[in-house]
């Protein structure tokens, strides 16, 4: 244990610097290999200088992104788990059933308790809020004599046990001391973290300017100054046209897509003025002081840069994105597609259910009233539980917060659907497909075998009321790849691997947007404007269901 520590904690851009050293790059912000000391004489890391999307976050952090809360094991996130549901993976709490597609899954709650005894003790702690209380802390044991602040320190730290991480225990002890509960209502306030009283943190670069920093000083009227952009950044004038100024939070949204209601995590952090891609993270910040810090206690065993040698995870912690929009300025980030005023959730990738492991919290999926039949319940999810009933509502739905009918309910048992099915059901939105389908007579087929479907939307079709019989079913034939299911992990992205032979004997050809599929096309599609792939991954009882923008055309039909 070393005897001396700082006075004072270094600069927080300095310690992530150090904890999570960026890769050299040259004046066209391009990444520089082969040397292992940029021009400044920082050493050549592995993480991007120029951070511009949370898209990445938890991915490998060559595509780069930044560790994720969970990578970090960030102790008082409660994310949500994920079950392909809107914001799985996030602190925000969508119940199973709600449509990501309208609706914004920031607006779902977060997990909120009024004391830190229970279950799910202190609930979600924002991570600027841990790292405020650390650096609070530190400044008080340092500046008091009668403390041996080597002492109280190597008291935060069990390596047998957490690591080189603060324990949470200790923790959630110098959050509290920051950060109280009132004592007669268990609430706790948490201030933002660009202002004085939430840590003033420098690197937060939050979209408020104008009339909205004024309202959002009246908000937070107690926790002293705000760091809006024009303190940060400088003059509005500096903001691209097509954004929209001062929607709050560190991300920087088009008009559009606000007009839109997009998910702001979608939208790119600050891209544009002095602060260019500078924005990290706050709990990257307080990832670095524990970096720091338990280097100062345990040298011999917890380095000076963050511990990465099991990141990225096997199984990736990024988070479900909608359609992203290319911009053709390279160092302009993509944005979220807006079309005809609506976002397109979830992106090409689905919505990315898979087995994280971390520290989940599953109150809130099944937490929204049901009404008989209760489908997603514990009692009709599968196959009617009479035993669930016998041992008595609501204990049967296992939240006592959940209404329960008083009479037995009657569950229709779902069974899956086949793909004629899917695309003929009557809240399909490919009606029309499964009108050229019947007339095609390729009902019956897709009712068997294996098949994978890339599906045109209602109104893609045109101009094919005077197709001949045989010339519908090549048209349509070209939009199955026959006896196999392809997903969109199967879907390549460089030539000559992206290319599908369809049922008709053509090949259609995947193109990718950022290493992800995103389009399908036949030769005569247009290359500037080709289909979408609106919705992937629909399981059907003998295949699976892509959902796509346009008509793929192998020929060009007069």
């Amino acid at each position: 244990m070393v005897s001396v520590f700082p006075i004072e904690l270094p600069l927080i851009g300095d310690l992530i610097e150090s904890a999570f050293p960026t890769w050299c790059i040259d004046e066209t912000e391009k990444r520089i290999f082969g040397t292992e000391t940029c021009f400044d004489g920082t050493p050549n890391g592995v993480f991007s200088p120029r951070y511009f999307s949370k898209e990445f976050s938890g991915a490998d952090p060559a595509l780069g992104g930044y560790p994720t809360n969970i990578d970090i094991q960030y102790a008082f996130e409660f994310a949500a788990p994920y079950l392909g549901q809107a914001c799985a993976g996030s602190p925000h709490h969508c119940a199973e059933d709600f449509d990501g597609t309208t609706q914004n899954c920031k607006k779902c709650p977060k997990v909120k308790t009024d004391n830190d005894s229970g279950p799910n003790g202190p609930g979600h702690i924002p991570p600027h809020i841990a790292l405020a209380s650390v650096t609070n802390y530190y400044n008080k044991i340092i500046s008091d004599p009668s403390v041996e602040v080597g002492t109280a320190l190597a008291d935060a730290f069990d390596y047998d046990q957490n690591a080189c991480r603060i324990l949470p225990n200790v923790l959630l002890s110098m959050i509290r001391e920051s950060y109280p509960r009132d004592p007669d209502t268990g609430d706790a306030y948490y201030p933002p973290p660009f202002s004085v009283a939430g840590g003033a943190f420098p690197l937060e670069f939050v979209n408020l300017a104008g009339e909205s920093c004024e309202k959002e000083k009246a908000k937070h009227a107690d926790a002293g100054a705000l760091d809006c952009f024009e303190q940060h950044s400088g003059d509005v004038s500096l903001y691209p046209d097509d954004l929209m100024v001062g929607h709050g939070s560190p991300h920087y949204c088009t008009q559009e897509g606000k007009d839109a209601d997009v998910n702001n995590d979608w939208c790119p952090y600050i891209f544009f003025g002095p602060n260019r891609g500078k924005y990290r993270h706050p709990h990257i910040a307080f990832a670095a002081v524990e970096t720091y810090l338990a280097h100062l206690v345990m040298p011999e065993t917890c380095g000076t840069t963050w511990d990465d040698s099991n990141y990225p995870a096997a199984v990736d912690t990024t988070v479900a994105f909608s359609y992203m929009e290319n911009n053709p300025d390279g160092f302009m980030p993509s944005q979220p597609l807006v079309e005809d005023g609506m976002w397109i959730w979830p992106g090409p990738l689905g919505g990315k259910k898979k087995p994280v492991k971390g520290f989940f919290t599953f109150d809130l999926y099944v937490a929204k009233e049901p009404e008989p039949p209760l489908f997603g319940s514990s009692y009709c999810t599968y196959a009617p539980d009479t035993s669930c009933y016998s041992s008595g509502w609501p204990a049967c739905c296992g939240d006592d917060s959940i209404h329960c009918p008083d009479m037995q309910p009657d569950c229709e048992v779902k069974s899956c659907e086949t793909i004629a099915e899917m695309v003929c059901g009557p809240s399909s939105d490919l009606s029309e497909l499964c009108d050229l389908v019947q007339r095609a007579g390729l009902a019956d087929d897709l009712s068997e075998g294996s098949w994978t479907v890339f599906a045109p939307m209602n109104g893609a079709f045109e101009d094919v009321e005077n197709f001949s019989k045989d010339t519908l079913k090549r048209l349509l034939l070209f939009h199955v790849v026959a006896g196999d299911e392809l997903y969109s992990s199967n879907l390549k992205c460089k030539s000559p691997q992206n290319l599908i032979t369809m049922a008709n004997g053509f090949d259609s050809r995947t193109l990718c947007n950022n290493g992800r599929p995103t389009y399908i096309k036949g030769r005569s599609n247009s290359n500037t404007n080709p289909p979408i792939i609106v919705e992937a991954n629909l399981d059907a009882c003998n295949g699976v269901v892509h959902v796509i923008s346009d008509v793929m055309l192998y020929k060009e039909y007069g």
